[in-house]
């Protein structure tokens, strides 16, 4: 058996946010996760997804993020 040293598709968007923002790469975990989840709750409010609701998850994971 072969060990690879590839990185999933979610290691590599990690460190792609990382490396865009700056962020360290819990930090860019954690956006991630607040975008996700805020594009989770949008659909679930509208029942269905398009570009503002994308937009609002996107402000409100911003807002998430500031500093307490």
């Amino acid at each position: 058996m072969q060990m690879t040293t590839e990185k999933t598709v979610g290691e590599k968007i990690i460190q792609q946010v990382a490396d865009e923002t700056e962020l360290d790469r819990d930090k860019a975990k954690t956006c991630i996760r607040s975008f996700v989840g805020a594009v989770i709750k949008q659909t679930e409010k509208h029942g269905n997804i398009d570009l503002s609701y994308i937009l609002g998850a996107g402000a409100e994971a911003k807002q998430q993020m500031k500093p307490i």
